[in-house]
């Protein structure tokens, strides 16, 4: 699985008195092709400092052909990047691509297997450090680098999500990042 690791924000915008980045949220690949390829036919990628992926880019359970195709994409994609991990990275029990509960089994992962699908996002992206760190927020909880996380916090779900297409990328969509 050889890709581009991330690189730091402070690297892309080195020198730089205004920079254009763009947000990516939920790319869920490989299931969503026909948002990928409007990612990167878009004549916006050509401004674009540094992309930042904003969590869920994996489809499902962070199986090996997930990222397998997220490698796929970031290839292709051709830009310094930053990655955060989402619920799909690590919060399910892993279901077997062939098998007929790809997508539709949406269990709460185990302990060990919530730790085993964060060290694959860490070893996937050449995360070294222990930098992570959980985060909870009134009526709902958000996990923003998550290491030593624990089961005490964390509630019992069962999420379905469907994925909003979008139609095109408009001209300006990526914001403008002055320097002070």
């Amino acid at each position: 699985m050889s890709h581009p690791l991330p690189s730091p924000l402070s690297v892309s915008l080195a020198g730089k008195d205004e920079a254009r980045l763009l947000l990516l949220p939920d790319l869920h690949v490989p299931n969503s092709p026909d948002i990928q390829e409007l990612i990167l036919a878009s004549k916006l990628m050509n401004s674009i400092d540094h992309v930042i992926l904003l969590g869920d880019t994996v489809a499902c359970y962070g199986t090996d052909h997930e990222y397998e195709a997220l490698a796929d994409f970031l290839t292709r994609l051709g830009k310094p990047y930053t990655a955060v991990i989402g619920n799909h990275e690590f919060s399910f029990e892993v279901q077997d691509c062939a098998g007929g509960q790809y997508g539709k089994l949406w269990e709460t992962g185990s302990p060990e297997t919530r730790r085993r699908q964060i060290a694959k996002f860490k070893s996937f992206f050449g995360i070294n450090e222990s930098f992570w760190y959980e985060r909870t927020a009134y009526a709902n909880f958000a996990f923003l680098m998550l290491d030593d996380w624990n089961e005490g916090v964390m509630s019992k779900h069962n999420l379905r999500h469907e994925h909003d297409a979008i139609k095109e990328l408009p001209a300006g969509f990526a914001p403008r990042i002055s320097s002070m």
